[in-house]
């Protein structure tokens, strides 16, 4: 009888040896060049409430049975919690690319998190074959000829336009029309404006990011989403510096 508990106690640290562990680090997203889809590992339950709190509403696994022969379990612990959560959960095996397509041109306003299982090579072309489909670039007559209220709109950049702050109906009837999706705001984040644009942008369906002068990592990111609108008290300051740097992410992106 003692052998056999202890058979039991080795299995079961067996099997908890290999599940997720809480310490997964959500720090460094992998995210796709349209922002719709951001991956990482496979999430345990504690991540998953933190991804709905950020504003994730489909997960969409990349796990197959066939992969390794923990996933089939994976799969099961992970539709209970997904459904205990009212999130919604797609399964996509083998890359499946016409699944993937279908994603990315769905007009649903969801925002995906993208797993396989601690190895991350699944993610990466998953993301590849979502960038492939993915054109953010801006058509360089997108905004001539009609300004905004306040002023004009400039490209800077492939996926990045600068200009004045929209008045609460531009948001989505010029900006959002012309497939904008990303807001970027200089200038401080916790005033009155940052606060009531972001409101407005999010009803709109926009991304919105607070950038600030010294943030490199989010600037960077400028390189990655799209298409972008860039705009904010701080913008006259740093316009020159701005469409310098992007340029040379741009150049080193494209290399």
């Amino acid at each position: 009888m003692r052998n056999i508990l202890v058979i039991a106690i080795l299995l079961s640290v067996c099997l908890f040896s290999a599940m997720p562990k809480n310490e997964i680090s959500f720090t460094l997203p992998i995210v796709s060049t349209d922002n719709k889809f951001t991956g990482g590992p496979y999430p345990n339950m504690t991540e998953l409430i933190a991804l709905k709190e950020q504003g994730i509403t489909t997960i969409v696994s990349l796990l197959d049975p066939s992969f390794f022969s923990i996933e089939p379990l994976l799969i099961t612990k992970e539709n209970h919690a997904v459904a205990t959560l009212g999130m919604n959960l797609i399964h996509i095996q083998n890359l499946d690319a016409e699944q993937i397509q279908t994603l990315v041109k769905s007009t649903a306003h969801e925002k995906y998190y993208v797993h396989g299982y601690h190895d991350q090579d699944r993610v990466f072309k998953f993301m590849n074959i979502v960038n492939q489909i993915t054109d953010s670039a801006l058509p360089l007559s997108l905004f001539t000829g009609t300004p905004m209220q306040s002023g004009i709109v400039k490209i800077i950049a492939p996926n990045v336009a600068i200009g004045p702050r929209p008045i609460e109906t531009e948001f989505k009837e010029y900006l959002k029309a012309r497939g904008i999706n990303n807001i970027g705001y200089t200038g401080p984040c916790d005033s009155q404006e940052s606060i009531t644009d972001k409101h407005i942008a999010e009803l709109a369906h926009l991304n919105w990011m607070c950038l600030q002068v010294n943030d490199t990592i989010k600037f960077n990111a400028l390189r990655n989403g799209g298409p972008w609108y860039v705009y904010g008290p701080v913008l006259p300051l740093i316009e020159v510096e701005l469409t310098k740097r992007i340029s040379q992410l741009t150049s080193a992106t494209s290399q």
